[in-house]
């Protein structure tokens, strides 16, 4: 079967220095290469969307500081992926986005 679609949007809560008047984006290289989720993307400040992360951009995701994460997707989230986010203290919010009968 072909794999399904997911969506993620995250929250961050600012906590790296920023100087008057803006706020950090996207987190920068320090040592070695920061991969994002694919479809990564800002939304506004403290607000991220991409497809379903994977074990490569868990370290891109923990420069963000994330506080939630909302699922949006017809299956549940892999074990994996909700084992980094409870490891991370990021709340990780399920909303199915499968049709309900009427």
């Amino acid at each position: 079967p072909e794999p399904r679609a997911t969506r993620v949007g995250a929250v961050s809560e600012p906590r790296h220095s920023t100087h008057k008047g803006s706020t950090p984006l996207i987190p920068t290289m320090r040592a070695g290469i920061l991969v994002p989720p694919q479809n990564f993307g800002l939304v506004e400040d403290g607000l991220y969307r991409s497809g379903q992360p994977t074990e490569l951009s868990y370290p891109f995701l923990e420069q963000l500081q994330l506080r939630t994460i909302l699922h949006l997707s017809a299956d549940e989230p892999p074990a994996e992926f909700a084992s980094w986010a409870s490891e991370q203290r990021i709340q990780l919010v399920r909303l199915s986005t499968r049709a309900r009968a009427p």
